[in-house]
């Protein structure tokens, strides 16, 4: 593993960043997060094994995290971090059977592309309840070629998560974990009939654990296997852009399915990077490629 550290990015034009994400082509796959026992853990799914952490004092507070960027725009385009106010945020993609994408959240409110979230909540926010305002206040977006992306966020007291739906922002407070499909209007299984991507790492990270083992459970190689994988509703939302159909975790499993998941998951590849946040020490724990080998970086 490689691991590269920026030092204080420059503050970036928002309309030069909107710009630079509107044209990007990314892959956001496989991503879980949780919030419990002090920390925020995640696992991000882009690709590649080398980790960027980014130590900024360019905005109003300082912060540490991990980029998904390069260049100019890698202090910009975070995946995750803390702040010095202890608090910490990340993104995830949404899976391809989910129908939420829009125009944007709050239309004639200034623009902001959703992968530029992370960094604007770091700089300037300062708890759950001010980064809902600050969002709030901006009109977010996914563009055509961009991942549809929704945040976890938490500052040790308060969690939520942020998921942009029908041309609103929909905030679900005390989200405790995140994959990929909208938690929004959530309640029991019966909801996630047509959301099944994730469904098997959003149960475990529902489940017992400390957070360090919870991310290595729902780490991306874990879907390897195919038709014998537990990981098999991980490839439910291909089916729709095929013109298939819409399948969830009452859909009964048939051959065709099962052909499907063994191209799929039997070689899934490897987390990009599993970052661990602890709101108390402001300290950003890092690994890649699921070497499980950390990384400490403070403020």
């Amino acid at each position: 593993m490689a691991v590269r550290v920026v030092e204080n990015p420059s503050e970036i034009d928002p309309e030069i960043a909107r710009r630079t994400t509107d044209g990007m082509r990314i892959g956001i796959r496989g991503c879980s997060a949780v919030c419990r026992d002090g920390f925020l853990g995640r696992n991000f799914g882009a690709g590649g094994n080398d980790v960027l952490v980014v130590r900024s004092d360019a905005g109003p507070r300082r912060s540490v995290g991990v980029s998904f960027g390069s260049g100019d725009m890698a202090g910009y385009l975070m995946a995750d971090g803390i702040n010095d106010s202890g608090f910490a945020c990340c993104l995830n993609g949404i899976g391809w059977n989910d129908k939420g994408r829009s125009a944007g959240s709050a239309p004639g409110k200034e623009r902001m592309n959703a992968l530029t979230c992370v960094r604007f909540l770091l700089d300037n926010a300062d708890s759950v309840s001010s980064a809902v305002r600050l969002l709030s206040e901006k009109d977010i977006y996914s563009a055509p070629s961009n991942p549809e992306i929704h945040l976890l966020m938490a500052d040790g007291t308060d969690s939520a998560a942020l998921e942009f739906v029908g041309g609103r922002m929909t905030t679900v407070y005390e989200a405790a974990c995140l994959t990929d499909f909208h938690v929004s209007g959530y309640e029991t299984d019966a909801d996630l009939r047509g959301h099944p991507v994730g469904l098997e790492r959003y149960r475990i990270l529902r489940g017992e654990g400390s957070v360090p083992d919870l991310l290595r459970r729902t780490a991306r190689s874990n879907a390897a296997g195919g038709r014998d994988s537990p990981w098999i509703s991980e490839c439910y939302g291909d089916y729709s852009p095929a013109g298939l159909g819409d399948f969830g975790i009452g859909t009964p499993i048939k051959e065709w399915m099962l052909d499907m998941a063994d191209r799929m998951l039997s070689s899934p590849g490897k987390t990009s990077h599993s970052s661990i946040y602890d709101f108390k020490n402001k300290e950003l724990k890092v690994c890649s490629a699921e070497s499980w080998d950390w990384h400490s970086f403070g403020l």
